[in-house]
């Protein structure tokens, strides 16, 4: 993009993004992702996750990642 200063997008949250933050499949249509993709004068932005209420207000979300298993699942040893 050129001759902007700033850009931002809001995504949907995929299948593999509800999984790592923990949200059941059928309750990821409700979370977006906030990120800025261009942004000349200012430190890089953190995207953030919001979720959709009543009327499509979104608000902040509050999200933890999930931690990926590694080995062999206890009991299948």
């Amino acid at each position: 993009v050129d001759n902007i200063r700033w850009q931002s997008y809001l995504s949907s949250m995929t299948s593999a993004e509800a999984e790592e933050w923990g949200v059941d499949d059928d309750q990821r249509r409700f979370f977006v992702r906030f990120g800025v993709s261009k942004a000349n004068y200012g430190a890089p932005f953190a995207d953030r996750w919001f979720r959709r209420h009543d009327g499509g207000v979104l608000k902040p979300a509050v999200l933890e990642r999930q931690r990926k298993s590694k080995g062999v699942p206890r009991g299948e040893a």
